[in-house]
């Protein structure tokens, strides 16, 4: 009995390892995302309509970025600390930060895809 507890939180443990690196590749795709919109847009586009988007994308991929950051510090907190019940700021924290990044991730994703799609075929 006691050794199935032990591999449960194992187990546990490991996921929570798996989610924080999803949550590390997500920092470093948003990161990425800004820095190429920044570096590239002028280039592409000589007089871009609908350039509001290109405001929500990068509002949105900085939300993304530090909701993944906040989630990555949740997450490491409770594989730090070893325990199944952490203090509750610090599960609102990491779902927050889940939704958060997942969200304007996306969010920033679609908007620039609705952009660029618009300004390609004007």
């Amino acid at each position: 009995m006691t050794e199935n507890l032990e591999q449960q939180h194992k187990d546990k443990i490991e996921g929570l390892k798996l989610f924080y690196d999803a949550f590390k590749h997500l920092t470093t795709l948003s990161t990425a995302s800004l820095l190429l919109l920044a570096t590239l847009l002028e280039k592409f586009f000589k007089a871009p309509l609908w350039t509001a988007l290109i405001g929500v994308t990068f509002c949105a991929l900085v939300v993304s970025l530090i909701a993944a950051l906040s989630a990555m510090l949740a997450y490491g907190s409770i594989i730090h600390s070893g325990r199944d019940k952490d203090a509750e700021f610090v599960k609102v924290l990491g779902v927050g930060g889940v939704l958060g990044a997942l969200g304007g991730f996306l969010a920033g994703i679609i908007a620039l895809v609705v952009f660029t799609l618009r300004n390609f075929y004007q």
